[in-house]
């Protein structure tokens, strides 16, 4: 009598659909699995600022070739800050490439590109000047590490008003 009942075509779909489930039930009641293990966000430790001079900071203008084995420098109001992640901007060749190893205060604070403005001392910028020059000091503070202090401000060039 089982046997006709397996062979028959009711035996038989029976059969199939409580195997189906049994399957079912097996995987909804199989613990779900734990959750990917996410590794905890670990912040770059910060670089440890250095007291540096305009001399320190010359050379470090980054590589013509784009590669990371020099970094990049640039000065704002005495802070030395480290650009070497966007040498598409900083870097040789590049649009603010004039700034990398110098003091570029005077620069950002009047507009200029030229590199006789750079190094010069920010004394005669006028009151709209300085604000400018406050802005961009916060937006490298935002965005990139300083690893550095100048010990004095950049030098008058011969002939400037202190």
């Amino acid at each position: 009598m089982l046997a006709e009942f397996l062979l028959s075509w009711e035996g038989l779909l029976s059969c199939v659909v409580g195997a189906l489930l049994l399957l079912v039930i097996r995987e909804l009641l199989k613990p779900a699995p734990p959750p990917p293990r996410v590794e905890q966000y670990k912040p770059k430790p910060k670089p440890e600022i250095k007291e540096m001079t305009l001399e320190d900071i010359k050379d470090k203008v980054g590589s013509k070739d784009g590669g990371a084995d020099v970094p990049i420098y640039l000065a704002i109001n005495g802070k030395v800050f480290d650009v070497s992640k966007a040498p598409h901007m900083y870097g040789p060749g590049s649009s603010y490439g004039v700034f990398a190893g110098n003091d570029c205060s005077y620069c950002l604070g009047t507009g200029s590109l030229d590199a006789k403005d750079l190094n010069r001392s920010t004394a005669s910028l006028s009151y709209g000047e300085k604000e400018a020059l406050a802005e961009w000091l916060s937006f490298f503070e935002g965005k990139y590490d300083q690893v550095g202090v100048l010990p004095q401000p950049a030098a008058a060039t011969p002939g400037e008003p202190e």
